[in-house]
């Protein structure tokens, strides 16, 4: 009895540290979520210090929010395509992206726009 029961503790033990191991938290989180300060905009090749408070905030909802306009966005690739209410779809390219950076860039009517930012948080 001694051993049956020695042998069900050992046994539950190890499935119990089993399930603690496989139940690891989801950590890889796009890079592209979270609150951007706007830092330099590029029009043409002519560049200048963004606004102060300009902030780009990407949701997990898919939406985000710029300069009090907030819209949906999807990532498809390199493409940023953000359809605000009420208008069509727009879409950037992500030129850069990394834990602290974001560069996107726009082409339209010949004139091309680009957007340097920084993680905030």
């Amino acid at each position: 009895m001694k051993r049956k029961k020695s042998g069900l503790i050992i046994l539950f033990s190890l499935l119990l540290i089993s399930a603690l191991f496989s139940c690891k938290k989801e950590s890889s989180q796009d890079p592209l979520i979270g609150k951007w300060k706007a830092v330099t905009i590029s029009v043409n090749g002519t560049s200048t210090p963004a606004p102060g408070d300009l902030f780009l905030e990407i949701k997990t909802d898919s939406t985000l929010s710029m300069g009090g306009t907030t819209a949906n966005w999807k990532k498809e690739g390199n493409l940023l395509k953000v359809t605000p209410e009420t208008m069509k779809e727009d879409s950037s390219i992500i030129e850069k992206l990394t834990d602290q950076e974001l560069i996107l860039t726009t082409e339209e009517q010949g004139i091309k726009t680009q957007m340097f930012f920084q993680k905030v948080k």
